[in-house]
């Protein structure tokens, strides 16, 4: 993991402080990865998300699908002062929101309980979904947003 954290300070000119890894993400432009991707912050005050080229393995042998596609390296970032809400939504609410354009509902305690939940972080231009725990995420935004 250190050398992928080396490549991509040295892809982006900055060190990465802050990181954890999302084993989901979805956005409003359509773009779902299941595999997950890396959100970090760097220096310079961008949350950047940068996904890998997952190869499934059983029993530790590749699988090669027939119809695989190609894979096409994913990335992008946003502002911490561009974002408007940060809430909890269920996973199927989120990936069911994706293709219809719509706001998915933030999830009650009993939804919290029986399904796995998602954090949406909702810009000023888009709406990203990332699967990781975001007490520390949400403080993170906060105090980015008060310093600048």
């Amino acid at each position: 993991m250190q050398d992928v954290i080396g490549t991509l300070e040295e892809k982006y000119g900055t060190t990465i402080g802050w990181r954890v890894f999302s084993i989901w993400y979805g956005d409003s432009a359509g773009n779902i990865r299941d595999y997950g991707v890396l959100l970090f912050q760097t220096d310079d005050g961008l949350f950047r998300f940068h996904d890998f080229k997952h190869i499934p393995r059983f029993l530790g042998i590749e699988i090669h699908p027939k119809n695989e596609l190609p894979y096409v390296p994913f990335d992008g970032s946003f502002k911490a002062s561009d974002v408007i809400e940060i809430e909890i939504v269920s996973k199927k609410d989120a990936a069911r929101s994706i293709g219809s354009g719509q706001l998915p509902e933030k999830a009650g305690p009993l939804k919290r309980f029986f399904r796995e939940m998602v954090t949406m972080v909702r810009t000023k231009d888009r709406t990203y979904y990332f699967e990781f725990p975001n007490k520390e995420f949400i403080s993170l935004i906060n105090e980015t947003k008060e310093k600048k």
